[in-house]
């Protein structure tokens, strides 16, 4: 990591005071001159910091990637800024006649820009940043919700429920027993309302999961080795607080005062602000994801051929005839059979298959302390509106190992090493 910085200065430009003066004494009383000074104002110095890497390969770009010729080009990156943001008054101040010495009289008039606060007087906020180990923890939330292979995990568990709610020898028990009760039936009315329509009902629907856990299966090794692009956002954290409070300081214009504050008010009033301090904090997750199957690899295995006969079962006419003979029912007994090998082996690869060429978790902060004046007539002939804003910005970025956030390379097992070599993906110094 490199570390550059470099200052970011906020120049407060005011205006110009001119002082005229007059005797009481007689025209033999000597006057100081009539002077126009220059308010130069201030300068309030911010900075930002900012750590990375050199990345020379991240303007290149690919229309249409795949596992061979995507890659990894970017790094962990940090930068924070301190900075001065405000809007200033503009207009004309007056102090009146005010008396120097016995016989003097001098006026001071101002025109130009008034600050509610001279920033040099106040600190910026403090950044809110999260640590590397909480941006692990965000990133591996965001890679659980929008991976690719969420939709292939449900396969898992759609599996899983068929044989927990349907036992294959209870299943056929049931299915043949109520077979036999009905051929024995003598009402055709009651025979179908009560049983057959219920049984073939009960057998199409299994047939339809059965064909829906085939096309599943089927999608997801066809999509096995294709880069899938990935986007998550959290939903943006923000506060707001509003104090009101006293300083030292008066409205900012840059030089001596010369009494130009109204007088009229307090001390107290005219050093009254308003300070309204915010954050903002919004998180990101941006990656692309490749999920690994052997060469040879099939989830399936017999699980087609139980599949092309559930569609055939699902075009038939389900009547007594059609049900008696689909007896001994073996060919859901070979998918309750053939279902639990999928399982295992789909959850299997779905643990150590999921490959993410790249993955980041980005988090941009910002705070800001916004000041005013609590009163806007503080100034005599004129308004004091404005707002002097400090504001501490940090951007994040987190990279993640190519099997999660938080994960080592040297605690990587042999066989994550290996699907890392089948899919060219190496570790960049």
């Amino acid at each position: 990591m490199e570390r550059r910085s470099r200052p970011l200065p906020f120049h407060f430009k005011c205006g110009t005071i001119r002082s005229t003066s007059r005797s009481l004494c007689g025209p033999n009383h000597q006057l100081p001159p009539d002077q126009t000074v220059v308010q130069r104002g201030g300068t309030k110095i911010g900075s930002q910091v900012t750590d990375s890497e050199e990345h020379p390969g991240w303007k290149r770009r690919i229309k249409h990637p795949t596992a061979d010729t995507i890659s990894d080009i970017g790094g962990d990156f940090k930068t924070t800024r301190s900075y001065v943001e405000g809007y200033p008054s503009y207009g004309t101040m007056d102090s009146g006649e005010f008396f120097t010495d016995g016989c003097t009289a001098q006026r001071v008039k101002y025109t130009g820009n008034v600050w509610a606060i001279d920033p040099v007087n106040f600190p910026f906020p403090t950044s809110i940043h999260s640590s590397d180990s909480a941006l692990d923890q965000l990133g591996a939330t965001a890679v659980a919700r929008c991976k690719p292979t969420n939709s292939a995990a449900n396969i898992g568990v759609a599996l899983g429920e068929l044989i927990r709610e349907g036992i294959p020898k209870l299943v056929t028990q049931s299915w043949q027993r109520r077979t036999e009760d009905l051929k024995g039936l003598a009402d055709e009315h009651l025979n179908y309302q009560f049983g057959l329509k219920p049984l073939g009902q009960e057998i199409g629907t299994f047939a339809y999961q059965v064909t829906e856990a085939g096309r599943l299966l089927a999608q997801y090794e066809k999509d096995a080795g294709s880069v899938v692009r990935r986007r998550y956002k959290f939903p943006p954290i923000k506060t707001m607080t509003l104090t009101s409070g006293y300083g030292s300081s008066e409205p900012y214009y840059g030089g001596p005062q010369y009494n130009l504050a109204n007088t009229s008010i307090p001390l107290i009033e005219r050093e009254r602000l308003e300070i309204l301090k915010t954050t903002e904090i919004n998180r990101w997750f941006s990656g692309a994801f490749v999920y690994y199957l052997p060469r040879g690899y099939d989830a399936r295995n017999e699980m087609d051929v139980t599949a092309l006969l559930a569609k055939e079962i699902l075009g038939l006419d389900l009547d007594l005839e059609t049900i008696w003979n689909l007896a001994p029912w073996s060919w859901a007994v070979d998918w309750f059979s053939n279902a639990g090998d999928v399982i295992s082996n789909v959850n299997d690869f779905l643990e150590d298959g999921l490959v993410m060429p790249y993955g980041y978790i980005m988090e941009h902060s910002v705070v800001k302390h916004t000041y005013t004046r609590a009163r806007p007539d503080l100034m005599k002939g004129m308004r004091c509106d404005s707002a002097v804003t400090l504001v501490t910005e940090t951007k994040l970025r987190r990279k993640a190992n190519p099997f999660g956030f938080g994960v080592k390379w040297e605690g990587l097992s042999v066989l994550q090493h290996s699907i890392l070599a089948a899919l060219g993906i190496t570790r960049r110094k």
